[in-house]
């Protein structure tokens, strides 16, 4: 081998790659080569974002640890091939309440993607004898929602009203003192 094919093949053993796993989400991202020793800077999670995916999860960066969730910025290049995990951060979506037909308004909830979502029941919406039953993704629905996992869009919620009087139960609880006099024979 000549001298500069050597250098070569030196050069050539002396570089490693940075590969990069989705971690839960879809899509592909062009590995990095450096040589040991060199800060690379990553790319950025909006640049990444463009070919790299998760339903309902934003993309904030890359990790060296599938189990840790936040990412790094830029990174050492070791003297081995390493693969930088995507870091994922739940989506946050707006949940609106619809009155339906009921007079009075609720604020709207923020809920990160997968979590439940508040369905109040003990608000200040009326219809006139109606009562509040519970909510629905439908408008129509005449039965209430037990519960509900945040889906990756922005979401409405129409009040389900019914028929039926609240029920309540009461209980009554009191001290009862007994007292007794002694007999006019003692």
């Amino acid at each position: 081998l000549s001298r500069r094919q050597r250098q070569m093949c030196i050069r050539d053993r002396s570089e490693y790659t940075i590969s990069f796993h989705a971690n839960g989400g879809t899509g592909t991202l062009e590995s990095i080569t450096s040589a040991p020793g060199q800060y690379v800077v990553l790319p950025s999670a909006d640049a990444a974002a463009q070919s790299l995916s998760k339903e309902g999860y934003k993309l904030i960066g890359f990790s060296d640890n599938v189990e840790i969730n936040y990412p790094l910025y830029d990174y050492l290049m070791p003297s081995s091939n390493i693969t930088l995990y995507a870091v994922w951060e739940p989506q946050t979506y707006t949940v609106t309440y619809n009155s339906n037909g009921g007079t009075g308004s609720l604020s709207r909830a923020e809920v990160k993607y997968g979590e439940a979502v508040p369905m109040p029941t003990e608000v200040s919406i009326y219809n006139g004898k109606k009562v509040l039953s519970g909510w629905s993704t439908s408008e129509k629905a005449k039965n209430a929602l037990s519960k509900l996992t945040m889906p990756a869009e922005n979401l409405t919620l129409y009040a389900v009203w019914g028929d039926k009087k609240p029920t309540v139960k009461l209980t009554l609880h009191y001290d009862c003192l007994l007292y007794t006099s002694p007999s006019p024979r003692d």
